[in-house]
């Protein structure tokens, strides 16, 4: 019996991550992904969190563990002529992370790096913003991320994640009457909650992959962090291309396959995968955006 190496494990993530169902299509990704820049959550819901609640953005340092081609990393630089770090797995989207940022001025501020945040993550220290985009279960589930990320920016710094969290009809409730609710086109604004008002769970609840919003709140409480506003994106939930870049993708696919025909139902099994809207069909998922700030110290324990 084959026993999974490390990075068997890493590959697998990955592949999960970019909506692949195998890493059998990883060495093809780059090829299917060309014409796609953004491969994530919106830039601009990041910039709107930033200008709203920390002050003097110009002044940030900032890294993004798995930043892809470098499209959030670009727009931050350009919207606030902050310093950004962008690391992923992937040297093709490295290479256009950086031609981007050239095209786009903010060479400069950005520096992107190949590189696995799995290890980036222990080493890497005092960043005033983190930002996990889309990475599902990278660096494990949300426990073990947030375990680990929180030590990469400094005491008082911040985590911008763009994750998901289970969806129930009384979320959909506390949504219609929370009166902090904030409505802009199918965006909004969850609901705020005192550190008083998080309900308890047991310590082993938190350890699911995936968590409904009071699990997330309760996570983050424990792991000395305080949420500072949310923006949820109606009828997503973690990532997922729209229905342009699901035709680019097809198109490169079928150029794909008359180059490798043998491999004809691996690309269409990627095809097909676009077309599942929910990254687990049978549990309901909500897309979140969370900008949370360290309120506490805690030792690290991956040192």
């Amino acid at each position: 019996m084959n026993q999974k190496t490390y990075k068997d494990e890493v590959e697998e993530k990955l592949a999960k991550s970019l909506t692949a169902q195998t890493p059998e299509l990883i060495p093809y990704l780059p090829y299917l992904l060309m014409d796609i820049w953004d491969l994530g959550s919106s830039p601009e819901d990041m910039r709107t969190l930033i200008e709203e609640h920390l002050p003097s953005p110009h002044k940030l340092h900032l890294i993004d563990m798995g930043c892809a081609k470098g499209a959030a990393p670009v727009y931050l630089a350009r919207a606030f002529g902050c310093h950004v770090k962008g690391i992923d797995i992937i040297p093709e989207f490295i290479e256009a992370a950086v031609k981007h940022a050239e095209a786009n001025g903010v060479g400069d501020l950005c520096e992107f790096v190949v590189g696995d945040i799995n290890e980036a993550v222990l080493i890497e220290r005092n960043y005033d913003i983190a930002i996990l985009d889309a990475i599902m279960d990278v660096l494990g589930t949300p426990a073990e991320t947030i375990r680990m990320i929180r030590h990469v920016i400094k005491e008082s710094g911040y985590l911008l994640i763009n994750d998901a969290y289970k969806f129930h009809p009384e979320d959909q409730n506390q949504k219609d009457s929370g009166t902090e609710a904030k409505t802009t086109g199918s965006k909004y604004s969850s609901p705020k909650m005192s550190l008083d008002e998080i309900p308890e769970f047991p310590p082993e609840v938190l350890e699911a992959p995936y968590l409904t919003y009071a699990e997330w709140l309760a996570l983050f409480r424990a792991e000395g962090l305080e949420v500072v506003a949310t923006i949820v994106t109606e009828g997503q939930a973690l990532f997922s291309f729209n229905d342009a870049q699901k035709e680019l993708i097809r198109v490169r696919a079928e150029e794909l396959k008359a180059l490798h025909p043998e491999k004809q139902a691996l690309f269409d099994e990627f095809i097909r995968a676009q077309g599942i809207k929910q990254a687990a069909p049978d549990m309901p998922l909500q897309g979140i955006t969370w900008l949370v700030r360290k309120i506490q110290f805690m030792p690290s324990r991956y040192r």
